[in-house]
């Protein structure tokens, strides 16, 4: 399953899987610092994510996910987190290029 990229991260943008190629050494310091930064200046009010799923439901997400370098939710975001990914939009994301 390895070598056929089972283990990598994906997307899938309605009902399309993408695998996008692995993160560099330098994408992958600019994420944790930022991760690293939010956390610092957030409070328990704020969850900072480093790659999680992001999808507009909560079944069948498989068929219509990102994964975006960084996000952050707040308290009070209707988004909802089902464990395997979060339905609903963060207030904070980015997505490193």
């Amino acid at each position: 399953a390895a070598a056929a990229g089972a283990d990598r991260p994906t997307e899938c943008w309605d009902g399309v899987t993408v695998l996008p190629p692995l993160a560099d050494d330098a994408h992958q310091d600019i994420r944790g610092g930022l991760g690293r930064a939010l956390v610092a200046v957030g409070s328990e009010s704020v969850r900072v994510r480093l790659g999680v799923n992001v999808s507009d439901r909560a079944g069948g997400w498989e068929h219509n996910y990102r994964g975006p370098d960084v996000v952050a939710y707040l308290d009070g975001n209707p988004a909802v987190c089902h464990g395997t990914h979060w339905e609903g939009g963060p207030d904070f994301l980015v997505e490193i290029l």
